[in-house]
């Protein structure tokens, strides 16, 4: 028996060559516009694919991913070396109600408006 091994339709720009490119620009944080003119892709084709191939969407989002990974895995990683400003940034974001610098302002109503004009306060009302 005979298998057929001829496709019909038009051929896929996503090629090995193309998938490559939109991951590697993925794993630098370029955007989907920026990645799609990296490999040549139209971001409308982009989608679609996005649509139709989970395994390729998978990829895609992994690509996306690393950029985040190796940030974290270098933050932890000065944080072990002991680095106390890199300490205090991450327990300030991540510690906010312990450890970030607030400040704390109080303004009146009175306070709000007491330097501007009359002719300020007047199109201010209109507003």
């Amino acid at each position: 028996m005979k298998v057929a091994t001829k496709t019909r339709g038009r051929p896929t720009v996503f090629d090995h060559d193309t998938v490559r490119k939109l991951e590697q620009a993925f794993a630098i944080g370029c955007t989907v516009e920026e990645a799609c003119s990296i490999s040549g892709v139209s971001r409308s084709a982009y989608y679609k694919r996005l649509e139709d191939d989970v395994h390729f969407m998978d990829k895609m989002e992994r690509a996306k991913l690393f950029m985040i990974i190796q940030a974290r895995h270098t933050v932890c990683n000065a944080i072990r070396r002991g680095d106390v400003k890199t300490s205090m940034w991450y327990l300030e974001r991540k510690r906010k109600d312990e450890f970030s610098v607030k400040t704390l302002t109080t303004v009146s109503a009175d306070d709000q408006f007491e330097n501007y004009s009359d002719k300020e306060l007047h199109a201010l009302q209109l507003l």
